[in-house]
């Protein structure tokens, strides 16, 4: 394959299984070691492969890939669509793991006993925000507490939005562990989650 992987719409036309079989071949071998280095950018060591993997499986899904007049760059743009669809996924399983406030209503009668345990797991909640390091405490006051959007938080702190991900999912994980010790409330008789 040349560098510049241009490839004119009659040759892809007339390509037979065989021939398209040996391109891709020659492409995975091509862009295997390019794209580990390119998703290394953005993504934990562990997790690169398996994204190198979906972005060959993505390729290899298009039936005109060789009819793409500029294909070097559909191939960086194919992986930076799946990074990104990936960090959206986390983001939202993130996002799910605490009640949403405004989704919880008050019944009219509390019990003065779930009051007090209320307070208590809050108090215990401030406690394991204070035992996270401080950037990873910094960005979840300001996502979770302060309201600020990840690309906010990321702007305001300098760091990528990648980085803001990261904090927080290992963040909520941290303050889940620590509240783990806490008995559950029987939330049914604190509070009713609308749906």
């Amino acid at each position: 394959m040349d560098s510049e992987n241009k490839v004119f719409a009659d040759e892809g036309d007339t390509m037979s299984s065989q021939e398209r079989a040996e391109r891709l071949r020659a492409l995975i071998l091509e862009f295997h070691p390019k794209m580990k280095i390119y998703l290394s950018r953005y993504l934990q060591p562990q997790d690169v492969e398996d994204m190198v993997q979906e972005v060959f499986v993505r390729l290899i899904s298009y039936k005109n890939l060789f009819l793409v007049k500029e294909l070097n760059a559909f191939i960086y743009a194919t992986a930076l669509n799946l990074v990104r669809d990936r960090a959206k996924h986390r983001h939202t399983i993130a996002s799910k793991q605490f009640i949403d406030i405004s989704e919880v209503q008050l019944t009219t009668e509390v019990n003065p006993q779930f009051i007090v345990a209320a307070l208590e797991e809050l108090e215990l909640l401030g406690q394991e925000i204070e035992k996270l390091p401080d950037r990873r405490q910094e960005v979840f006051v300001l996502q979770r507490l302060r309201g600020k959007t990840y690309r906010e938080v990321a702007t305001q702190l300098g760091i990528s939005v990648g980085m803001v991900e990261k904090h927080m999912t290992t963040a909520i994980k941290q303050l889940r562990h620590g509240m783990s010790c806490c008995q559950q409330m029987p939330q049914d008789q604190v509070y009713k989650v609308s749906a």
